[in-house]
């Protein structure tokens, strides 16, 4: 297995393995916010893919480390290539990549058993835990905003500093969603997937609060679900 940086031309490649993993495992293997980095059009493309007979067979999402000198990485593994030698070669690397960012640290989001077991061997700690939780709709019961709050629909063109500010202070500590910018946030917005009508926004005397986010709302077809994220 050949690992090397990741060049513009594998991205159908990594796309194709992108979707293979999704469709096995049940759900997408690295965060969106690299996905849309690494599919732009424009822009360089940061990490490293593994080759083996000519085949793209997993990736290494990297993110250069921020103000806090915290790097993170993700690992997108073909289902049929996740021995444990495979995982910890492709730890190790990214570990290496990081470092050579000047990273103090590194977070990994991993999805799947058996790399919580491989990232523990390697020395990595268990930090937080996400977790999906779920409710049938519709609800019987409803949640009116708290007494002063006025609930709206996001206003394009008026409210994105608004949603920057909140956003930004509440992932202030996390390498990607913590330092949005206009570009990011549009580029968001102009995602097929994005429905205006399904982002709200909470303020208080016309300043933001809290924030309903449909920039993480999907509609798998599988289960027909929804994703909703609070974030305050």
């Amino acid at each position: 297995m050949e690992l090397r940086p990741v060049e513009v031309g594998d991205r159908t490649a990594l796309d194709a393995l992108f979707s293979l993993a999704d469709e096995c495992d049940g759900h997408f293997p690295i965060g969106e916010h690299k996905y849309l980095d690494l599919m732009a059009r424009a822009g360089p493309c940061t990490g490293l893919v593994a080759v083996e007979h000519d085949t793209v067979v997993a990736y290494v999402a990297l993110t250069p480390p921020r103000h806090d000198s915290i790097a993170a990485l993700e690992l997108a593994i073909h289902p049929l290539h996740r021995s444990n030698a495979v995982i910890d070669e492709l730890i190790r690397e990214g570990v290496a990549a990081v470092s050579e960012m000047y990273a103090a640290a590194v977070r990994v989001w991993a999805f799947q058993p058996n790399m919580v077991d491989r990232l523990r061997a390697a020395g990595f700690r268990t930090e937080r835990e996400l977790r999906q939780l779920r409710i049938d709709l519709p609800t019987t019961e409803s949640a009116p905003p708290p007494a002063g709050m006025e609930e709206r629909r996001f206003r394009p063109g008026a409210d994105e500093e608004a949603w920057l500010a909140v956003n930004n202070a509440a992932f202030r500590e996390h390498p990607e969603n913590g330092s949005w910018t206009r570009a990011i946030l549009a580029d968001r917005l102009d995602q097929p997937w994005f429905d205006q009508a399904m982002l709200y926004m909470d303020s208080d005397n016309a300043r933001a609060a809290a924030l309903y986010d449909s920039l993480g709302f999907r509609l798998h077809h599988v289960d027909r679900s929804m994703m909703l994220e609070l974030v305050e």
